[in-house]
This record gives structure tokens, C-alpha cells and sequence, in this order.
């Protein structure tokens, strides 16, 4: 107060003493004030760019939460690298059939034709029949056409004897191996793929290696699933086969359909010719999230049939095989007694201790455990 009233006093040395006016200390505190509201704000935007950068380096370490997370491997980054690809697994793990008995109108000549057109396709000899596969743009399915005669691509794939395949009738030699290439569309991108590195083609069963490199397993197991053709970039194709794919093409929808169908059908050939060696007759395992529909069919006794490439792990693996991971799906483990999987880790891109089941192999359901919340178990024996 008695700065404010008297302002300056003269000292015994004759100097003036100024001291601060009220007005002056006004001033002074909203120039500071003023200043913090600068400063603070560029305090808390640098914080929050360090927190966000830190984050986003270490988000491989944060672990999902229960409901998001389903069973899991700890893979190596390298084989991260490869599942994280266009291609994406089939919304279901398993999708049932009644199983693969013959249906009315689908006649075994016609099957066979199909197989004998295939195998001509693109083994360099000259196809005696004339079949096409067309896609109904409602719903994408495939159809297959043979003069007049028009059948779902789905319903022909049951009719195949999945375990008596002679599609190559030996090994895959280098003169079929050329002669696929000529036709082939998914290889289009490279010109040398004997030659090329990273070229699946060069590596001991390739088709096997192909499958399970660049998530191309998604569009093998969607086509014999489902009939359809899974959206996505063909990753050694080239640019222009992949436009004319994503744009629907008819001419490069049936070539490109009876390509992968051509290479379903040599994948599985070759699982069949695999030595005893590679045979696993112990149990396998795999993990997935199966939806209410599914998981209300699989009750003990029941004959299921996988139409896929059914992929589990042998003993220090945990196979993961994805699936819908919501409120309405539940974790599943199924333990497998196996007949006829084969361990195909030698031939795999993927290092997960992998045996491989062929197309339309069926399982009974020996016994079925657990509940929603902690899960069920779900033991199985190849048929």
C-alpha cells in the first residue's frame, strides 16, 4: 500500500528510488499470463507427438484384448510379413457339408471331361473339350459350361475324387513346369520365374510353397469353399491381369478360375504322393473363433467335412486359423487325430510346424468340451 501511495523516495545519497506502480504489476501478470497460454499449448502438442510416435513403434507389443485377440503363435516378424497380405482366410474356419456324395445332374463324365480340360489346359496339350467359367454378378458365383450343359463350379469340385488325383502323373518336371507357365496368369509379372528368387516356382513343391506364401492360400480355399473368387492382388501377376481382375473380366475370371483350380488340384496331388516320411498319424491342433451357427453343428458324433486346405500344427505348434472374432463367436481349440496330414514344413514359406490336410477330408467328433466363457475343446479323428 505504501508503494502505490508514495511511488519514489529520495535516499541520504540524493538517488531516486522508483518503485513499481499497481498499473505496472497488472501489466506485467497478463504479459505472463499471455505468454503461458502460448507456451503451455506447445508443451502439451510436443508431448503428445513423443506419446504417439512411442506408441506406434511399440504397437506390436500391446497385447489384444480377449475379445479381439484370437489363439495365436508367436511368429517371427518374417512370417508376420507374409500374413499380412491382401488375401485374407475364409470368414469361417470350417465350412460343412453334408459330404461329397454325387448329386443329381452332375454326371461323372462331366466331371471328368472338367479334370481331363483342366489338366490339358495347361500341361501344353490340346484340349479336346471346351469349357468355361463364368461368374453370376449378383452374387459372384462361378458356373461351369460345357456346350449347353451349366453347372455351379462348387457342386463339380464335390463330385472330385480328392484322394485319386492324376493330374500331373509324376513329378512336376521342368518341361510341365514350362508349359504351365505359358498359361499361367498368376505368374505373369515375372519373366524368369525358374530363375527368379523370391519365385515360389523354384522351390522344392512349389505349388505347395506357393500356397502358403503371399496369403495366396485365401484364394485357393475361397474358390473350393465357396465357388467364388476372393477379391484381391495376385502378388506375382502382372499389373494389367490384376486391373482386368479387379474390374471383372469375363475372359480373365474363367482363366484365372481354372488356374487356381489347376493348381488346387496339383497341391493336392502332391500331398497324396508325399512318403510315408512326411505322414503324421499322431493328433495336430488348431485354434480359431467358430460363430453360434457353425459351433451348434459340431456336437459329438457328428461327420463333418472340411472343403478346404485344412492347415493345423503337430506337437510345439499352435496352428491359428482365424475366424470372426465378435460377441457372437467363441474361442475353439480342436485336437485332430490324424490319418492321412501331412507335415509340409519343408516345403512352407511359413514355419509353423504345419500338417496339411487335402481338400474334402471328413472328421468325426469324438467328444466336445468347455463352455462360452472359457472356451471349448473339440476333439476330432480323420475318417
Amino acid at each position: 500500500m505504501l508503494r502505490s501511495v508514495i511511488p519514489t523516495l529520495k535516499t541520504l545519497g540524493g538517488k531516486t528510488i522508483q518503485y513499481p506502480s499497481y498499473k505496472d504489476h497488472l501489466e506485467d501478470r497478463i504479459q505472463a499470463i499471455a505468454l503461458c497460454c502460448l507456451i503451455i499449448p506447445m508443451i502439451v502438442g510436443a508431448v503428445c507427438l513423443l506419446i504417439k510416435y512411442f506408441l506406434q513403434e511399440s504397437i506390436i507389443l500391446i497385447e489384444p484384448t480377449e475379445k479381439t485377440k484370437p489363439f495365436s503363435p508367436q511368429l517371427p516378424s518374417s512370417v508376420l510379413l507374409l500374413r499380412e497380405q491382401p488375401f485374407t482366410e475364409p470368414y469361417y474356419p470350417l465350412l460343412l457339408t453334408s459330404g461329397a456324395e454325387n448329386l443329381p445332374g452332375i454326371s461323372k463324365e462331366f466331371v471328368e471331361d472338367f479334370l481331363n480340360h483342366i489338366s490339358e489346359e495347361f500341361l501344353g496339350k490340346k484340349s479336346s473339350s471346351i469349357f468355361t467359367i463364368f461368374t453370376n454378378s449378383n452374387d459372384n458365383t462361378l458356373y461351369v459350361r460345357k456346350d449347353n450343359v451349366i453347372h455351379p463350379l462348387k457342386k463339380v469340385l464335390e463330385q472330385i475324387d480328392w484322394k485319386n488325383l492324376e493330374i500331373l502323373n509324376g513329378p512336376l518336371s521342368e518341361e510341365k513346369t514350362e508349359s504351365y507357365l505359358e498359361k499361367s496368369l498368376l505368374f505373369s509379372r515375372l519373366q524368369n520365374p525358374l530363375d527368379t528368387l523370391d519365385s515360389p516356382l523354384n522351390k522344392k513343391e512349389a505349388f505347395l510353397h506357393l500356397y502358403t506364401s503371399h496369403g495366396f492360400y485365401s484364394i485357393v480355399n475361397t474358390l473350393i469353399r465357396t465357388g467364388t473368387l476372393h477379391q484381391g492382388r495376385l502378388f506375382y501377376a502382372s499389373q494389367q491381369i490384376n486391373d482386368d481382375f479387379a474390374r471383372n473380366s469375363p475372359e480373365i475370371i474363367s482363366k484365372l478360375a481354372k488356374e487356381v483350380v489347376f493348381v488346387s488340384l496339383v497341391m493336392a496331388e502332391s500331398l497324396n504322393n508325399l512318403g510315408e516320411k512326411y505322414l503324421e498319424s499322431g493328433n495336430v491342433t488348431r485354434f480359431a473363433y467358430l460363430p453360434q451357427l457353425i459351433l451348434d453343428t459340431m456336437v459329438k458324433g457328428a461327420l463333418i467335412t472340411e472343403r478346404g486346405f485344412l492347415s493345423t500344427s503337430a506337437a510345439g505348434g499352435g496352428f491359428a486359423g482365424g475366424g470372426p472374432c465378435d460377441e457372437l463367436s467363441f474361442r475353439v481349440r480342436y485336437i485332430i487325430k490324424s490319418k492321412y496330414g501331412k507335415h509340409v514344413n519343408e516345403f512352407s514359406a511359413l514355419k509353423e510346424n504345419e500338417v496339411l490336410f487335402r481338400p474334402f477330408t471328413q472328421f468325426k467328433i469324438k467328444n466336445r468340451s468347455g463352455d462360452e466363457r472359457s472356451g471349448f475343446r473339440i476333439e476330432m479323428e480323420e475318417v
